[in-house]
């Protein structure tokens, strides 16, 4: 095996040429085996700056079959920045719609500002349309594209990648840098087709499943085997310790766009990231069932999952599955390039200033949740803790289906919330819809938030313009944002925002009009 590292003052590569130790891995299948290397490609970067690394060999597993293993990648090293974004990298976006993407750099530097989005119209990697924002921070850090700017704006639905990167290098020579990339769809317009998360909870002793519930203790969602039941607590015990005794672990994005997910943080609760849809129209559905018929009994619930509840109709219930298939029914992962029937989805949940996780997967990933005493890497923002009660989460998702052969494809939008409680929650754990019992057949759900005894049922956070942000003579003011409400493609309610912009010798009233939606008076 050979390293090789081109250093940015350096004209030749420094080379490492080394024995492949053996190989050590978790046994669990969803993990990818490693390369130990014992120290043998240990190297020390003396300079900031970009770097090419560069691997060139070959592994042989216990047969005594060669795997090859090359390839050349990027590495920059620097001092660390943080930024926020909007929209947030993963956003699904609606076709026609203009947007002005803004960044918010800490610390606060007049950094280089970078945004690249590549836009694969249908998926169609021949037609893609890439745009760039180029540009630099103010020295309070707000980045907002000039006014010669035109607003981002995709016409057709399909899928899209974004590329965000800041660098600067300041007076001492410290070179700064951060990068975050984010993808999803750009939905198909008007369609019926319907993305959902799913029922219940993924626990292997899960009773019953229900797009809306209380937990309670949890014992009559995911009881525990009697072996390892826990001992009654106290009738005195805190909110906190009975909370604490509520196993809701894998608790699944929830069913319906637009609801809301209250859960405790602690190691006893985490998120499960999948994403299903709903054919009512059933084209999609067809071309699916004709390869699989087995979905009407449950076929792709694997990894953690109430087995005593596989035996269902998915079709029936609308929990159709996202899935790659092959015309010749060898799976896609042994014969990749012989895909012609294609079904995934983009998952991305965020907290605001915090990226917390982003996945590409298909129906039958084992895994994939996350508990919230996750410190997200320790971005700015988070604390060894993870999460506090409190803290609000955006969970966004796109779902893609692509069929070579009649040329059906849709491109579908998802959003949920998720926020952290503690046990002075009166309602407990729960999954149910926002506003309080306001949606025809749920019960009270109680707010969103309540914060020094006051409740709030929607709530606005801001882009890179946030309140007390600091902008030059010349740049553009575009206020942005994100309304923790009912929000979602294809949820009960778009939402409206009015606000006042104030300056010397002028009143502004700005509002934002969602689709379909007009605005009397202004």
């Amino acid at each position: 095996m050979i390293l090789s590292v081109l250093r940015p003052d350096y004209v030749f590569p420094d080379r490492i040429i080394a024995p492949v130790p053996p190989t050590y891995g978790n046994l669990s299948a969803s993990d990818m085996y490693h390369l130990s290397g014992r120290g043998a490609f240990d190297y020390s970067f003396t300079e900031y700056g970009h770097y090419q690394v560069g691997l060139t060999g070959h592994i042989k597993d216990i047969r005594g079959v060669a795997y090859s293993i090359s390839g050349t990648y990027d590495v920059y090293v620097a001092r660390p920045l943080d930024m926020d974004i909007f929209p947030e990298p993963g956003t699904p976006l609606e076709p026609g719609v203009g947007l002005h993407p803004q960044v918010r750099i800490m610390p606060a530097m007049p950094a280089e500002v970078e945004i690249h989005w590549c836009h694969y119209p249908h998926s169609d990697v021949t037609q893609a349309i890439e745009r760039k924002i180029v540009g630099k921070a103010n020295r309070w850090g707000i980045f907002v594209p000039g006014p010669d700017q035109s607003a981002v704006k995709f016409r057709d639905p399909g899928e899209y990648v974004c590329d965000v990167t800041v660098r600067h290098r300041d007076e001492e020579g410290t070179f700064w840098m951060a990068c975050r990339r984010g993808a999803s769809v750009v939905v198909t317009p008007n369609s019926k087709v319907v993305v959902h998360g799913e029922r219940g909870n993924r626990s292997p002793t899960a009773k019953w499943r229900a797009r809306w519930f209380m937990a309670g203790d949890g014992r009559f969602i995911a009881p525990p085997p009697p072996s390892q039941a826990p001992p009654e607590l106290p009738s005195d015990a805190s909110p906190d310790k009975r909370l604490d005794r509520v196993d809701m672990g894998h608790t699944c994005l929830p069913y319906e766009p637009g609801d809301v997910a209250w859960l405790g943080s602690r190691m006893n609760f985490s998120l499960f990231p999948g994403l299903t849809f709903e054919d009512p129209e059933g084209t999609i559905s067809d071309l699916i069932e004709r390869r699989w018929p087995t979905i009407r009994d449950g076929a792709g619930r694997e990894g953690l999952y109430p087995y005593e509840l596989k035996p269902e109709d998915r079709r029936a219930i609308g929990e159709m599955p996202y899935v790659c298939m092959t015309a010749s029914g060898v799976p896609p992962s042994v014969s990749p390039e012989d895909i012609d029937q294609w079904g995934y989805f983009y998952t991305t949940s965020w907290r605001p200033g915090v990226a917390v996780r982003s996945l590409v997967a298909e129906d039958a990933q084992p895994v994939g949740y996350w508990f919230f005493d996750d410190p997200y890497g320790y971005q700015f923002g988070n604390g060894p803790q993870g999460d506090l009660p409190g803290d609000v989460k955006m969970n966004y998702g796109g779902g893609v289906f692509r069929d070579n052969a009649s040329g059906v494809t849709h491109y579908g939008g998802y959003a949920s919330m998720l926020v952290l409680i503690d046990g002075r929650d009166p309602l407990g754990a729960r999954v149910l819809p926002p506003f309080n019992g306001v949606v025809p057949g749920s019960p009270p759900s109680g707010p969103l938030l309540q914060i020094g005894g006051k409740n709030y049922d929607v709530f606005l956070t801001f882009g890179a313009v946030t309140p007390g942000a600091i902008l030059e003579v010349g740049q553009r003011l575009s206020i942005a944002g994100v309304a923790w409400i009912n929000f979602g493609v294809g949820s009960l309610l778009d939402s409206m925002v009015y606000g006042i912009v104030t300056g010397l010798g002028f009143v502004w009233l700005v509002h934002s009009q969602p689709p379909n939606v007009k605005v009397k008076g202004s």
